[in-house]
């Protein structure tokens, strides 16, 4: 058995960075969405004489970009959690294992 602190230490930034870069991905996933909705109830507001003939090629660019970027976030949160589930398991063991150096070293200086 080894003094853990500096690991657990370590995890506990870890976790905190990985909760922080949650939040930028949960806020990232809002943006996206809202611009989402932006645009399609943009769609349906442009009246036709101002409407071209390669309308129906830039709704699908832009609804092709939506989506690759939702994908991106979506998988980028997913890792994060993962991550995250990682850590804790990390931390976790390395805390027990700290409980335990650190009760019989108080053991030894009694």
């Amino acid at each position: 058995m080894a003094c853990r602190c500096i690991e657990k230490d370590m995890c506990l930034r870890d976790l905190d960075r990985l909760a922080r870069a949650s939040g930028y991905t949960g806020e990232a996933a809002g943006e996206d969405a809202s611009m989402n909705d932006n645009l399609n109830s943009g769609k349906g507001n442009v009246p036709f004489a101002y409407t071209s003939d390669t309308e129906g090629e830039l709704y699908g660019a832009i609804d092709e970009v939506h989506n690759q970027v939702s994908e991106k976030i979506s998988g980028l949160s997913s890792e994060i959690n993962e991550a995250t589930t990682r850590v804790k398991i990390k931390y976790d063991e390395f805390y027990i294992e700290d409980e335990i150096y650190h009760a019989e070293e108080g053991r030894m200086g009694a």
